[in-house]
């Protein structure tokens, strides 16, 4: 079996039994991902070490130390989303490198066929989707990422994991929803409100 990367997990507090810190080599701080909730948004600042990249994650007790298909995670309880996002990463990487084209984007499936609802942020795409489920039977195949691929001369697609973005107003509206969250949030109305108490439902 090929393997995309060796990860091995290590307790955050042993990084300094790895690496020294003051041989850590500068090189850049950059956004991994954007998000309006802080829990979403993921920053690090990359140094060179030992020919290891080794990215120090802002906030978090988290630490990757990358060199090849060899990884190195120095994780805290603090790391989840970061070690998620890694391996979201690390995969879609791969697929890309087979060919694959992603596409921001939902999906649903009816009758062995696929279909794709694409328009930007905030346009509609996840309420599009939902309708699609609950009024026309359809099944949720992806709710923000759909993978192509070509197979054989057949274009094939499948979802991607990813966490949802729906408003307070989308959830009062389905039952099913309504059951799955907190009744703290879908009494709420302020979509700011909202965002600020994920973040600390999530942390």
């Amino acid at each position: 079996m090929n393997r995309i990367a060796n990860v091995y997990f290590v307790d955050f507090e042993l990084f300094e039994k790895y690496f020294r810190k003051e041989e850590l080599v500068w090189n850049e701080h950059f956004t991994i991902r954007k998000s309006s909730s802080s829990y979403f948004q993921l920053s690090a600042t990359e140094y060179s070490c030992y020919g290891y990249s080794i990215f120090v994650y802002d906030q978090i007790n988290t630490i990757v130390a990358m060199k090849g298909n060899n990884i190195i995670a120095f994780i805290s309880d603090k790391s989840e989303f970061a070690i998620i996002e890694l391996f979201r990463d690390l995969v879609a990487k791969d697929q890309e490198n087979k060919g694959a084209l992603f596409l921001h984007a939902a999906a649903v499936v009816k009758n062995d066929k696929a279909y794709i609802i694409c328009g930007k942020g905030g346009a509609g795409k996840s309420t599009t989707l939902l309708e699609m489920i609950f009024k026309y039977n359809f099944k949720f195949l992806s709710g923000d990422k759909v993978v192509f691929k070509i197979i054989d001369g057949k274009v094939f697609v499948h979802g991607w994991p990813d966490y949802p973005n729906l408003g307070v107003g989308t959830l009062q509206k389905y039952e099913t929803l309504k059951r799955i969250v907190p009744s703290c949030i879908t009494d709420l109305k302020s979509k700011l409100k909202l965002r600020t108490l994920i973040s600390a439902y999530a942390s």
